[in-house]
């Protein structure tokens, strides 16, 4: 039995035509299967947790970044469940991290019915919560905020115009970084910890993030004096940053602790809490089809 679970509002008649495209084929197949939209945030999570109980552990999830954090966050059988992915929100920024995450939906499909599983790592925060992309404070809340009072735009040129209008504003702040038995200081506007490269529909925040290496990866964009930001944010948004003087970039094996004040924010692919920024990485935790 395969269950569909799909969004909606998530890309809207490029949902729905892939939707129809899926079930006939599953149909020609002879193959079980129901589909079941979202209807309210957080949804997804329990329609996989409910899934679960009754004995169903493959899925085939249509939307965005948002929908497959909430699927991730529903999963408590990791040994059996498996997912397949089909983006078809706005951003996509954790399939368009990896290439061999196809973005075609009959490949997909294919892959699933041949059985072929990868095993992907993602992001535990210490109360729990799961982040499968990458796990961000300061600005990038504000970012995030100002984009999704933006109706006109989607995707990265969104993202983009929110970014320009939050740095008109944004004033730096200090956080404590622990990994390793290390403690470090910052002066920053934003901190990130990546599985995956992009945020905000294709700006390679963690260039050098692998989704399947075991591995996270620290990027802090510390002060920028505003006169130099119309000169480096160019370069920020194709993954230029790394190596440069107002960037700290750093492999973590473990996780890492990040100390902000109190009563911030953080963002898990892009849905924002109030929690501890207190992470680890879970190695080939989550099975894909693909």
């Amino acid at each position: 039995m395969i269950r569909i679970i799909f969004n909606p509002k998530s890309g809207r008649r490029k949902t729905a035509r892939i939707l129809r495209s899926i079930t006939r084929a599953l149909s020609r197949k002879g193959i079980e299967f129901d589909a079941r939209p979202t209807e309210y945030a957080g949804h997804c999570k329990t329609l996989i947790a409910e899934s679960e109980r009754i004995g169903i552990h493959d899925f085939i999830l249509l939307g965005g970044d948002g929908t497959f954090h909430e699927a991730l966050n529903g999963i408590a059988d990791f040994e059996q469940t498996k997912l397949l992915l089909i983006p078809c929100g706005s951003g996509n920024d954790f399939v368009g991290s990896d290439r061999r995450l196809s973005r075609k939906p009959a490949a997909l499909l294919r892959a699933m019915l041949a059985g072929s599983v990868r095993q992907v790592d993602y992001i535990r925060m210490s109360d729990g919560k799961r982040c499968l992309n990458v796990a961000g404070a300061g600005l990038d809340i504000d970012v995030l905020l100002k984009a999704r009072a933006m109706r006109r735009l989607t995707g990265s040129p969104r993202y983009v115009a929110a970014l320009r209008r939050a740095l008109r504003s944004f004033e730096p702040y200090p956080i404590r970084v622990t990994r390793s038995g290390r403690t470090d200081t910052y002066e920053c506007i934003m901190v990130g910890v990546a599985n995956g490269k992009r945020i905000g529909g294709g700006i390679r925040l963690s260039p050098k993030s692998e989704i399947d290496d075991g591995t996270l990866d620290l990027v802090i964009i510390e002060n920028v004096p505003r006169n130099r930001i119309k000169r480096i944010l160019p370069g920020f948004l194709i993954g230029r940053h790394i190596g440069k003087p107002y960037c700290v970039w750093e492999r973590l094996e473990n996780g890492a602790r990040i100390e902000l004040a109190p009563n911030s924010r953080i963002q898990l692919d892009g849905e924002i809490y109030c929690a501890e920024f207190d992470c680890e990485i879970v190695r080939g935790g989550l099975k894909l089809y693909c």
